[in-house]
């Protein structure tokens, strides 16, 4: 089964039907750091830069919340968030620019093949009011190093792109984590639960989301779904068409689509039956 080959090209290939192909997100941020790294032209870097930052969810806002890797090199002690646990992605993006093509004082390789899963289901609903699944993220698989000098130290990435945005909204790798509210892992861990039929937990994840981030239209759109269903907590028709109404006023045209769609179904009364 064909791969994505970071350290050569880190173009999509065309693979067979059950493999998973890295999202273009993926391909753009760890591709730019080789850009980075080779680059002279300011322009150019100065491009990447940006092109990197939108690979991320939240990225006109700092970005989301990314394990600070550069905590562990002197090349950054001088920084103020040094020995933060994590930086906003468009930080991190920044301090690429800076230590990979302004000021050169660190390299970065990777190690094998980029793997690909799809993980996670979130509840959708079908023309005819059908209960539905659709697949919520595909996780990526990275092993990457970053050399300063004789210190090198590697990270095993693990990356959640979100397949509703294309956008990255997660990633792990053991050297960092926000401790406060944490919606994209939130988000992950609900679809986590969904698939695994452990609604009770995927509705506690939601709510927790909604809570946090009123302006979440797609986890609207979600608990509406598993309200009118009774999927982890009690049918509630009411309740359900308000989120669902939420998820429409507050969504962009995708996820407003859904919603008018779903409401028409509430109205006239969907089967609810899985197609």
């Amino acid at each position: 089964m064909k791969r994505v080959l970071l350290c050569a090209t880190m173009s999509a290939v065309v693979m067979s039907a059950m493999a998973v192909v890295t999202p273009d997100a993926v391909n753009v941020f760890y591709r730019g750091m080789k850009t980075l790294a080779e680059t002279r032209d300011a322009n150019a870097a100065a491009a990447t830069e940006l092109e990197m930052q939108h690979c991320f969810m939240g990225q006109d806002n700092s970005g989301l919340n990314l394990p600070n890797d550069f905590r562990f090199f002197d090349v950054d002690k001088e920084s103020l968030s040094h020995r933060d646990s994590i930086l906003t992605s468009n930080n991190y993006v920044g301090k690429l620019r800076r230590f990979l093509n302004e000021e050169r004082c660190m390299k970065v390789t990777f190690d094998g093949m980029v793997k690909n899963e799809l993980g996670g289901r979130v509840p959708d609903m079908q023309q005819r009011g059908e209960r539905s699944q659709a697949v919520a993220y595909v996780v990526s698989f990275v092993n990457k190093t970053y050399t300063t000098g004789a210190f090198k130290k590697s990270f095993n990435d693990t990356v959640y792109t979100y397949n509703s945005s294309g956008k990255i909204g997660a990633i792990f790798n053991g050297a960092g984590r926000d401790a406060k509210v944490d919606v994209n892992l939130l988000k992950i861990n609900a679809a986590k639960a969904y698939e695994q039929e452990r609604y009770y937990d995927a509705y506690r994840f939601y709510e927790q989301i909604i809570a946090a981030a009123p302006r979440d239209a797609e986890s609207f759109y979600y608990i509406g779904l598993m309200t009118y269903w009774g999927q982890g907590c009690k049918k509630n028709k009411k309740k359900a068409i308000e989120y669902v109404k939420t998820a429409r006023s507050r969504g962009i045209s995708y996820i407003r689509d859904k919603a008018k769609h779903a409401l028409t179904m509430m109205s006239y009364g969907g089967s609810g039956v899985f197609h």
